[in-house]
């Protein structure tokens, strides 16, 4: 399919797949034309990357942890690796939300507010 087509079915813009395309995250097909042709394999990909970066994993470590699935079994515990600091690094951003979260909670109660 081309570009705009995908670009549809998963609710991303097509400047969105020409970058992931440009930081080396999706390597779709060409035709002789030179226009992009994506296929089931690229679908599944980007919605591994969307699954990813929706899960709060920035773009380099999603680049890496895709560089190892395309190295295929055997380097699972770097994937475990790389999803283990982003959860931690997503720990750390709840861990700060929760502060804010009760000084806001604090200022409200002085004023009354439920």
């Amino acid at each position: 399919m081309k570009i705009g087509e995908l670009a549809a079915k998963v609710c991303l813009s097509a400047d969105t797949l020409r970058f992931y395309e440009k930081i080396h995250l999706l390597k779709p097909a060409r035709l002789e034309s030179g226009v992009r042709s994506y296929g089931q394999a690229d679908e599944e990909r980007l919605h591994l990357i969307i699954c990813l970066k929706d899960s709060g994993i920035p773009l380099e470590d999603i680049r890496a942890y895709l560089r190892l699935v395309d190295k295929g079994p055997g380097n699972e515990a770097q994937r475990i690796e790389i999803l283990l600091k982003s959860r931690e690094r997503l720990l750390g951003m709840q861990e700060k939300l929760n502060r804010s979260l009760a000084l806001l909670d604090k200022k409200l109660k002085l004023y009354g507010a439920k």
